[in-house]
């Protein structure tokens, strides 16, 4: 015999009013939500952190091939002034589309509105990786507003400029030198470009220190930023886990002070409360029920074959099929009386009302109700009981007294007085025999509860 429902499977779905515990991942979800945020924005920043830097990272790799592009264009210029090779002018125009092309994203990027294919185009010719330039373009709007970022893009601008003056020089000697130059004009050009050469120097050293100190800076922002964000964050953590954990002792305390209130109500009113789980075959109950009847407790609870054992055999199946939903009326609802073996060694007698729990399945899964020691008020019953049925053969008996054909006229006086009480007491019988002479079950209950005597035995 077994107190698992043929058929039941794993994990049954209750109904719509049953109660339903907070799953344990939400409680902890609810403890532990501030530090995910917490992380998450920090991981989010260091992700930032390090996009940002490795665009800076770009710029200083731009910067490197923009004066390599320089320098060899002006190298290229100058041979070809001495030369008059053709391919020295061919290797001066390939040089030159370096600043070229970085030139021609600078002036897409300071647009109103930027245009972001233009920038995207001119670094890739400039010899950029094609995977910097989205972070390149992103870092030249978000650092527009560091000093040495703008002194950088200042810089930057007038050394365009120059670039301007020896794309025209290299025309006007594509122009006038169709052979070879004069040592007088191969002279002005090497002037010129030892010129544009000590102009442009300087202007990359500082391009380069602006773009170094606008790196460091937005290295230090960044950092300060997210420790300032991380103790922001933190604090902000701990406060709401605070309250979390506030809020949550609030409850549990006012869930003891219910328990308590629950427990004495049902401590003074002789009525214990239960919990039976069928799937597992495990029974929550009552302190003083658990100690009246004797079990033992494992984990916390008993098993529920083990109450079954103690109860009456005449009331064994019964009691079965009302937990377990066998009952032929189908009702989730009962309110039944049984007999139980207590720790004494006597049977008592208790009042069992409860209501089953179904899962979809319609397999009854979890039984919850309330006991009642019922003893004193079954045996005052059943004591009303056969006086009644007493009362009702004393009227039996007396009843042919009242016809006028019965025996014993009265011959003497004696006689007389006698028949004449006889009938009284006999109507007297037959006017009460229509009366209720047993009270409601909760009428005696209470009388009885009211004035229960002693346990059979002391508790342990």
């Amino acid at each position: 015999m077994s107190f698992v429902p043929h058929g039941a499977g794993p994990g049954p779905t209750p109904v719509d009013d049953a109660p339903r515990p907070h799953p344990a991942p939400l409680h902890m979800l609810r403890l532990v939500w501030p530090f995910v945020v917490t992380v998450g924005v920090l991981l989010a920043m260091a992700v930032l952190s390090f996009e940002m830097l490795a665009a800076a990272q770009a710029y200083v790799k731009g910067e490197s091939l923009w004066s390599k592009g320089q320098k060899d264009a002006l190298l290229s210029l100058a041979r070809y002034s001495d030369t008059c090779d053709p391919r020295d002018l061919a290797r001066f125009e390939r040089e030159i589309r370096v600043p070229l092309g970085d030139r021609r994203a600078r002036e897409a990027l300071l647009a109103t509105p930027p245009d972001t294919a233009a920038a995207f185009d001119g670094f890739v010719v400039g010899g950029n990786d094609p995977d910097d330039v989205p972070r390149m373009i992103t870092l030249f709007h978000q650092a527009q507003p560091l000093a040495p970022f703008q002194r950088a893009v200042e810089r930057w601008t007038q050394a365009d400029a120059l670039m301007d003056e020896m794309i025209t020089l290299a025309r006007s000697l594509q122009r006038e030198l169709p052979g070879c130059a004069t040592p007088a004009q191969r002279l002005a050009v090497m002037a010129r470009v030892n010129w544009l050469n000590d102009a442009l120097t300087p202007l990359q050293r500082d391009f380069s220190q602006a773009l170094s100190e606008a790196n460091q800076l937005l290295r230090t922002v960044l950092l300060l930023t997210m420790i300032v964000s991380a103790l922001a964050l933190t604090a902000m953590g701990l406060l709401l886990v605070r309250r979390g954990l506030l809020s949550a002792r609030r409850a549990e305390e006012a869930l003891v002070v219910s328990e308590y209130r629950l427990r004495m109500a049902a401590n003074g009113s002789n009525l214990g409360v239960w919990d039976l789980d069928l799937r597992c075959d495990r029974l929550y109950m009552s302190e003083a029920m658990r100690l009246e009847i004797g079990l033992r407790l494992v984990d916390g609870a008993v098993r529920g074959m083990e109450v079954l054992d103690l109860v009456h055999r005449d009331d064994r199946t019964e009691v079965l099929h009302r937990l377990t939903g066998e009952a032929p009326d189908g009702d989730e609802r009962f309110d039944r009386r049984f007999r139980i073996l207590t720790r004494c060694g006597l049977y008592r007698w208790y009042r069992l009302a409860g209501q089953r729990l179904v899962d979809d399945d319609g397999e009854v899964w979890r039984v919850i109700g309330s006991v009642q020691d019922v003893t004193e008020a079954q045996a005052l019953e059943r004591a009303l009981h056969e006086e009644r049925e007493r009362r009702a053969e004393v009227l039996r008996l007396l009843r042919p007294w009242l016809s006028p054909s019965a025996p014993g006229r009265g011959d003497t006086p004696a006689e007389v007085v006698r028949l004449a009480e006889l009938r009284r007491l006999a109507r007297a019988l037959d006017q009460a025999d229509g009366k209720p002479t047993t009270p409601s079950l909760s009428s005696m209950e209470a009388s009885v509860t009211a004035d229960r005597p002693a346990q059979d035995c002391p508790q342990r």
